[in-house]
């Protein structure tokens, strides 16, 4: 007859077998009493060492009903540990063991994605003598995602409003019979169709995890098509990178039998992305929205104004731009205006470390909210040709602006020059081949992200900080170097990046090249001098 085991017993048969939880524990306690000054005290079911010499807090759980407070318990004994020990986080540890695991999974799982702790759990397998037989260690859950457009978005264009309808209907039904489970469909009405395009048809589907995409691609791919694409991601490195090529094949209807053109029946179709929702979406280009929801963006307690907001990218997700205000009491705010930042400023570590240290000045002194305002498209070369037109659309910029109980403070990002004209063909020759021309697919690539830095040495820009205690004084603006929290007034004298254009030669040639392949830049032109 099998004899049930109490919650005390498991917890003392491990604590004589510490080895079964990991080698080399050395049992301090059992039942180590932490008193709380500031409430109710704790009992730690095992307290140990482990090789290391790192504290190991251990919580036994037997039934589902215990197994409940697990995760509450061990946060509560992780800070009465570090409040009697006086010890750093990186030396203690924490094991939460339990018999039944239904109630405990995913509260679990939730602490383990979101803590700093070292946090591990295991199930005990309980032998005839239901005494422990061995522990497996649990997997955590994945991370629950949060509502995040994918980058990777398409448009088709239509010159009646009934097709783009229809043709939003029908695609929302075949991105459902493919797998795809949550997306919006938008049909925009262009204030301007002057040129034959009323109408688009904006698709844009939440950011799944890889493993999703993947059992949809190879669901519905095979053979040559399927290796030649996984052959094309075995050259890439960057996560996001492999994720939107992903999440662009889920739902490719390239061949001819699943031919999304078809289904469609569309004018024209183009890629898009945040920055060129940031066009299609403003309110000088679109007239009227009307957005089709499916699944969880159906379910979403979120007005059409504040989703289209998001396909934006503002507060988050664009490569180009940021817009966003987060009270520096809300962490999850925190977070995301980081988020952003960093994303802004992928390309750009002076501005994308001086967020950080903006954040954490603000921080410390107590700002109640920070705004972040910024643009960055790294291509230093586009917007030092379109300065002379007086159009600063292209400059690269970030305001945060810090706001207090009584003033507000801000740091401004600004490009600075040394003062030394640059020589257009050694500068052509070094990072374009010698071939002028090529910019044009540096540029439709991408890849002029990441020459940037290095072209903005050799014309002797750089990023630089400025930098206004209180906004309501008449004090100037002061060039700043950030040191840890603090900061201090940089010395060494620069100038502002628009006097480069004292540089004839180069510049002449610059905008000769521009000219050369951009239509907009060009057009621009043509009208000046019309002018």
């Amino acid at each position: 007859m099998k004899t049930t085991k109490t919650e005390a017993e498991i917890r003392d048969f491990l604590a004589q077998n510490l080895d079964m939880i990991e080698p080399g524990l050395v049992l301090q306690k059992k039942e180590q009493h932490l008193p709380n000054d500031d409430g109710a005290t704790g009992f730690v079911d095992i307290l140990a060492r482990d090789q290391k010499g790192r504290i190991v807090i251990i919580e036994i759980k037997k039934s589902n009903a215990t197994a409940r407070e697990a995760v509450q318990e061990l946060v509560k004994y992780a800070a009465l540990v570090r409040a009697k020990s006086l010890i750093k986080s990186t030396e203690y540890r924490l094991i939460v063991l339990s018999v039944e695991w239904h109630e405990l999974l995913t509260p679990f799982s939730e602490f383990y994605h979101v803590t700093r702790y070292d946090l591990k759990g295991g199930r005990i397998v309980l032998g005839a003598d239901r005494l422990p037989e061995r522990i497996e260690w649990i997997e955590p859950l994945p991370k629950q995602a949060e509502r995040s457009f994918s980058r990777r978005r398409f448009i088709w264009e239509y010159d009646d409003l009934g097709k783009a309808r229809a043709g939003a209907k029908a695609g929302a039904q075949r991105m459902e019979e493919i797998g795809l489970r949550n997306f919006i469909f938008a049909v925009i009405t262009l204030a301007d169709d002057s040129e034959g395009i009323s109408h688009l048809v904006y698709f844009a589907q939440q950011e799944e995890s890889a493993e999703f995409y993947r059992e949809i691609i190879n669901r519905r791919f095979s053979g040559d098509d399927l290796e030649d694409f996984n052959a094309w991601l075995e050259d890439m490195s960057e996560p996001s990178d492999i994720l939107g090529e992903l999440a662009d094949k889920a739902w490719d209807g390239s061949s001819e039998e699943d031919s999304f053109y078809k289904l469609m029946d569309a004018e024209e179709m183009q890629i898009s992305h945040p920055e060129k929702a940031q066009h299609w979406l403003s309110e000088d280009v679109a007239k009227e929205v009307e957005v089709v929801r499916v699944g969880l963006f159906d379910e979403a307690n979120l007005s059409d104004r504040d989703l289209l907001a998001e396909l934006r990218g503002m507060q988050g997700g664009s490569t180009h731009y940021a817009d966003i205000v987060a009270s520096l009491a809300s962490k999850p705010e925190v977070d995301a205006l980081l988020a952003a930042g960093d994303e802004v400023f992928f390309y750009n570590p002076v501005w994308r470390a001086a967020v950080h240290n903006i954040v954490a000045h603000a921080q410390h002194r107590g700002a109640a909210s920070l705004e972040l305002k910024a643009f960055s498209n790294d291509d230093i070369l586009k917007t030092l040709v379109w300065i002379p037109s007086g159009t600063p659309k292209y400059v690269p910029i970030f305001t945060a602006r810090l706001s207090f109980a009584d003033h507000e403070e801000v740091f401004a990002g600004v490009v600075d020059w040394n003062g030394h004209c640059p020589d257009w063909k050694a500068l052509i020759n070094t990072y374009l081949d010698g071939d002028a021309k090529s910019l044009m697919w540096h540029r439709h690539f991408g890849s002029i992200r990441s020459l940037n830095g290095e072209i903005m040495d050799s014309l002797g820009l750089s990023y630089g900080l400025l930098h206004k205690a209180d906004l309501s004084n008449d004090e100037p603006v002061v060039p700043i170097v950030f040191q840890g929290l603090s900061f201090s007034e940089r010395k060494s004298p620069k100038k502002r990046y628009f006097e480069i254009l004292s540089c004839n030669e180069f510049m002449s040639s610059a905008i000769s090249n521009e000219a050369s392949f951009d239509f907009e830049f060009s057009t621009m032109l043509g009208s000046q001098m019309g002018d």
